[in-house]
């Protein structure tokens, strides 16, 4: 969609010629492994958050504790990641989509490339 890719021009319609290089165009990678892990951040961001509540209210439950550290764990590990995919996801928009990171950064007029 953003990046197309395996079509075919029937005069002024665009066909599917390979559904393979539709889906799996330029961008594919970094917008999946980006949504993959923001998938995850609901559940990284309730999950402690319940566990706290659990702690405050029986400060002995050994599962609520054990469940707190792994999603601190987790949530310490999948934060950077998503962080690096997003920043990679943002990398190929620029290549392949000047035009929308000027519009997402508020350049509204023509300047010089900084690289």
């Amino acid at each position: 969609m953003h990046t197309p890719t395996g079509h075919v021009t029937q005069g002024t319609v665009l066909i599917a010629g390979s559904w393979l290089e539709v889906i799996f165009n330029p961008s594919f990678p970094y917008r999946f492994v980006h949504m993959l892990l923001a998938s995850a951040s609901p559940p990284r961001s309730w999950s402690p958050g319940s566990r706290r509540g659990r702690l405050l209210k029986a400060a002995q439950d050994p599962g609520a504790r054990v469940t707190l550290r792994l999603a601190v764990r987790i949530a310490a590990v999948l934060v950077p990641l998503q962080i690096v995919a997003g920043d990679m996801h943002g990398l190929n928009t620029l290549k392949h989509q000047p035009a929308k990171i000027a519009a997402l950064e508020a350049i509204w007029s023509t300047e010089r490339a900084c690289r």
